[in-house]
This record gives structure tokens, sequence and C-alpha cells, in this order.
């Protein structure tokens, strides 16, 4: 399992084109291969190659159905659904719908306890002129990320949806407990502004639940979760989630962006389990996204996710 990154490609930001969309996809799939994730066998699944883009708005082109490859996948299997399709926004949008649970029934549905499917669209298109992207995809053990459309550079400033799936782990021992996961995401909406982080936990031990926190997940200002990170002096906030127990999040984390430069920046830090790992901060600014979560009600500052990113 690795992690990945596409190399830069640029596509039209006015009405879709089949060529347009095409090459979106292909690079979508390039990199979810990439890191390691598993397609499955599911009959009907979307061609890159031969993807239309759809005529009417909200309208899904097709779908992928991915599984994780790693060491608990045999006895905690973790598969989800990628619907692809054009937005609502404007002209050339495209949007993905989300949705995960513990099987497929071969056919394009996910089966078992699921979440979603959660709308991660618009992808932004503006009209006239290119955008220059990247795609990120990181699968290591218990872990999943995908993001797209990151490092726009656009006239009203980039943007990028991304979403993450971390397996539940015993919050002493730091051993995969098979409870569920946590799901860290964040969508672009129709007026193509970044809305907020959006956290979500699925508990897949009985009693099975879906706990839609929505903006919910707390972040802990004030209390780091590591002062042992190697590029400079970085704090992590960690995420905490109700399951319906209180967990915390091993993968993602919330940072102040005040102590990030631009473009995104890789560190290592040591936050949980005394494991030593690399994250990823999307960098701020002029070419990467700023995302304003608060912390609480007297702390303005503007805060931003990292992802665990190895």
């Amino acid at each position: 399992m690795t992690t990945y990154v596409t190399a830069t490609y640029s596509y039209a930001r006015t009405a879709q084109t089949n060529t347009d969309f095409r090459l979106i996809l292909s690079k979508w799939k390039e990199a979810l291969d990439g890191c390691g994730l598993v397609q499955t066998a599911d009959t009907g699944q979307l061609d890159p190659a031969t993807a239309t883009y759809p005529g009417v708005a909200n309208t899904e082109a097709g779908y992928w159905i991915y599984r994780f490859n790693d060491s608990q996948q045999s006895v905690d299997p973790i598969f989800f659904r990628l619907g692809i399709g054009r937005g609502t926004g404007h002209a050339g949008t495209t949007y993905i719908r989300l949705t995960v649970g513990q099987g497929s029934n071969g056919a394009g549905t996910i089966t078992g306890t699921t979440v979603g499917p959660i709308n991660l669209q618009n992808s932004y298109t503006n009209s006239g002129g290119t955008a220059t992207v990247h795609d990120k995809a990181c699968h290591v053990n218990g872990w999943a990320f995908f993001s797209y459309f990151w490092e726009h550079n656009l006239p009203l400033g980039p943007f990028v949806g991304y979403f993450g799936i971390a397996r539940m782990r015993d919050q002493v021992t730091g051993a995969f407990n098979g409870k569920g996961i946590l799901l860290t995401y964040q969508p672009e909406n129709s007026s193509n502004t970044i809305s907020f982080m959006r956290w979500r936990s699925v508990r897949f031990a009985s009693p099975a639940t879906v706990y839609n926190e929505n903006r919910g997940g707390a972040i802990m200002p004030g209390a780091p979760a590591s002062t042992s990170l190697t590029n400079g002096d970085k704090q992590l906030y960690p995420h905490w989630y109700n399951v319906p127990d209180i967990e915390q999040a091993w993968a993602t984390f919330t940072v102040r962006n005040s102590e990030f430069g631009q473009p995104a920046l890789a560190f290592t830090a040591a936050p949980m389990y005394g494991q030593s790992r690399t994250f990823l901060h999307p960098g701020h600014g002029a070419i990467s996204p700023t995302y304003t979560v608060a912390a609480n009600s007297v702390d303005s500052t503007t805060w931003g996710p990292c992802f665990l990113w190895e």
C-alpha cells in the first residue's frame, strides 16, 4: 500500500465535454487504483474511456465500487461506492456521491450497515479558461483517503473535495477493534464555496448505528495531541466522535492554519499510540483551501484539517 499523487493535469472550466469528463475520471481512477485500493468486480461499473457526461444536472453517469486492501479486510470488510455524475451548480460541474458499508451485492449496491449517499459535489467550474489540479489518494492499514480537484488555479480561490475512511481503534492499545468507521469529508457546494469540514461515525458492532454528526465532531482547543513534530512547533488538535462512547480519531486532526505555509506540507508527528506518522496539511492562501472550523466561541483562529499521509 502506497501514498499516491497523480500528475498535474488541466481541464476546461466551461461546459463539460465528454473528452473533459473522461480525463477527469481517468485521473480519479488512476489515484484510487494507484494507492492500493481494490476495485471490485461489480457489474456495470463506469469506464472512464467511454463515459458520457450527463446532459441533465444532478444526474449520475455511473459508479465505481472499491474495497479496503489491508490486514483487517477479511474479518472486518469495508466497501464504498462512488456515484459519479453531473452536479447541480454551474455547467460543467462533476459530483461524487459516497456510500460506505460492509459489502456489495455484486451489482453496485453497498450492503450491511451503511452510511450515505453523501453528496460531495460540486467540483467548481467557472466560465472560460482551464483549471490545473492534482488528485491525491492514500491507503494504509486502516485508512483510505481521496481528494479530488486539489489546488485549483481559480480567480475565486482554491477548492477541493475529499473524504477519509478510518477503522476504529482501541483508544488505549491502538489495535483495530472492528467496531466501525470514522468518516471525515469536505464537500463543495452549489455556491462554489468551501463548506465546513464534516464528520460521521458508523458503528458496525451491535448495536449497529450511523451517527450523523455533520458539523459536529468536536475538537480540543488548547489540548494538542503531540508536540513531537519535526517541522516546527505545529500543534495537532484531536477530533472526537460519539459512537455512542467517545472515540478519538487517529488519522485526521485539526491544526492552526497560521502554523503552515503554502503549498501543501507533509510533516511527521506521533499523536497517538507512540507511533510516528506522516501527515499532510493542504496548505492555504493562494493555491489551497482555507477551512473555518471554529474551535470554540472565543477563538477566532482559522483552523484546517490534516490527514494521515504515508
